[in-house]
């Protein structure tokens, strides 16, 4: 019994995608038009002929939205890119050319006294990111014993007021609203800064 109803559901369905789509303002009108679709339903010809027509329709849209979901992809992560170097040309600009060069200092003084080497490392890893912060992310966590020993000691010695002084500067940032942006960017480094031993900074277009 299931299958003649399933049937009669599909060429209910067919009847209104392809004669009841529209409004129809009469009566006899409407009539005509079934009378019209039945004969050629019956058809098996041209039920093939149309049933392919309605096919190539349907893939026509699918393909025609997933090109504008695509597109839209595409442009957004085009215009997250070029927000990203304008933030980083700003940021350059506005300070952050003068941190990243205290920053390769500090990892010199550190490299040098040799017991420092892993501290100064880690400085040229932060540098990195100071020179251009918009479009990275930073994870943290990938270290073991060792790592662990040498962020407590980072933590200890100045990671700690590194960490506080960048997460003031970024809500003062973000109190201005304008500087949200840039406020951000001094929360990634207060993470970093915590922790930098063990910590991964790559690329993300958000």
């Amino acid at each position: 019994m299931g299958s003649w109803l399933n049937i009669v559901e599909i060429e209910l369905g067919v009847m209104t995608r392809q004669c009841l789509g529209r409004r129809i303002p009469s009566l006899k009108l409407l009539r005509d038009e079934l009378t019209v679709w039945e004969s050629t339903r019956n058809n098996p010809k041209k039920v093939l002929i149309g049933n392919l027509q309605l096919m190539l329709h349907e893939l026509s849209l699918s393909d025609s939205i997933h090109s504008l979901k695509v597109d839209s992809v595409l442009g957004w992560y085009e215009w997250g890119i070029t927000m990203n170097i304008i933030g980083n040309i700003i940021w350059l600009l506005c300070g952050g050319l003068i941190a990243c060069i205290a920053w390769c200092i500090s990892g010199l003084i550190l490299c040098i006294t040799i017991i420092g080497i892993p501290f100064g490392v880690q400085c040229f890893k932060i540098v990195l990111f100071v020179l251009w912060p918009f479009g990275k992310e930073i994870e943290l966590g990938n270290f073991g014993a060792g790592g662990l020993f040498l962020n407590i000691i980072w933590l200890i010695v100045f990671g700690w007021g590194f960490a506080v002084a960048h997460l003031i500067i970024g809500i003062l940032f973000c109190i201005t609203i304008i500087g949200i942006p840039f406020g951000l960017q001094h929360f990634k480094f207060a993470k970093l800064g915590l922790i930098p031993f063990g910590a991964r900074i790559y690329y993300s277009a958000n």
